[in-house]
């Protein structure tokens, strides 16, 4: 994208957005009382208006006056960040206007893209009421509401669980064909090496049990190798073997290192991160959590259902 086309891009939006935005905001904000305001006057001055309503007027690049009111102001202000304060809004809603103006003196207000983003805020205006009253918590469809749960049942009930990594110490191959007695024969040196090694320097988390890879792999022989794996969260009768499963379950505190425990894979070396207690909670606080999570993806999902429509009606 050059240049020229970002900037029509920008101009387009903002044409569009201030544009409609004051125009709809005026109509809903007209007769609205105000406390008097009085810009900072390095930004513009306000000396001399006939109107009381008028805050501020300014010029364009062709010297053409316009004027900000108390009402666009306010409304500006409003959808403002909390902190700023009112000169930088109308700092902003000036430059805004400029752009705007600007956009309309290229021809700009009338670009496609234009167009279609007022078009879009026109529809959000009128209908968006309406739209947040029929998708409430009370209405999200059944079906959403117990897909997400059965996603996510494991966030809200579990068994006692463990979560740790490891390092497996085995032969190559051995994920598909187990090992044999006389690797596991061969491997029992470097194992107790390594044993020796965890007892004299203890590791401290996952991290350094990794970092032990490179210091014992160099001690095995060709056809052998040393892998770690984040084992993630799981249950005593969960993805892994029983062997491998009962030695992370026979310890009940944790940060703490398991093994060498033997498996048909190898010898793990497994760091015990953290002991999860069992968590049960009651289909009713789930249903209220899964319905406040869903909420706003479903209005977004019916949003995007319901512009489609009504602009297809528009141009059938």
């Amino acid at each position: 994208m050059n240049h020229h086309t970002s900037l029509t891009t920008l101009l387009c939006l903002i044409l569009s957005a201030v544009a409609f935005n004051c125009l709809i905001n005026n109509a809903t904000f007209i007769g609205t009382s105000s406390a008097k305001t009085s810009p900072a006057s390095n930004i513009i001055s306000s000396a001399g208006h006939q109107d009381p309503m008028v805050v501020a007027t300014f010029t364009d690049s062709r010297g053409v006056r316009h004027q900000i009111s108390m009402i666009e102001l306010k409304v500006a202000h409003q959808i403002a960040p909390p902190s700023q304060d009112l000169s930088q809004t109308l700092t902003d809603l000036i430059e805004l206007n400029l752009l705007s103006e600007e956009a309309r003196r290229l021809g700009y207000d009338q670009h496609p893209a234009a167009l279609d983003e007022r078009a879009r805020r026109a529809v959000e205006h009128f209908v968006i009421d309406d739209f947040h009253e029929t998708h409430r918590l009370e209405t999200l469809p059944p079906q959403f509401i117990e897909q997400s749960t059965q996603k996510n049942l494991g966030l809200f009930k579990h068994p006692e669980l463990r979560r740790g990594t490891h390092l497996l110490i085995k032969p190559m191959g051995s994920e598909k064909t187990p090992m044999t007695e006389e690797q596991e024969e061969t491997l029992k040196p470097v194992i107790d090496r390594a044993r020796a090694d965890l007892i004299a320097a203890p590791i401290q988390s996952s991290a350094e049990l990794e970092e032990r890879l490179k210091r014992y792999q160099p001690w095995l022989p060709e056809g052998y190798e040393v892998i770690f794996e984040d084992l993630g969260r799981f249950s005593r009768h969960g993805p892994f073997i029983p062997s491998f499963n009962e030695a992370c379950f026979a310890i009940d505190e944790a940060p703490r290192l398991v093994g060498p425990t033997l498996t048909p894979f190898g010898f793990h070396f497994i760091w015990i991160e953290e002991v999860i207690p069992p968590l049960v909670t009651s289909d009713e606080e789930i249903e209220e959590i899964v319905r406040r999570r869903l909420l706003p993806e479903v209005r977004g999902f019916e949003w995007r259902k319901l512009l489609t429509r009504l602009f297809k009606q528009q141009s059938e």
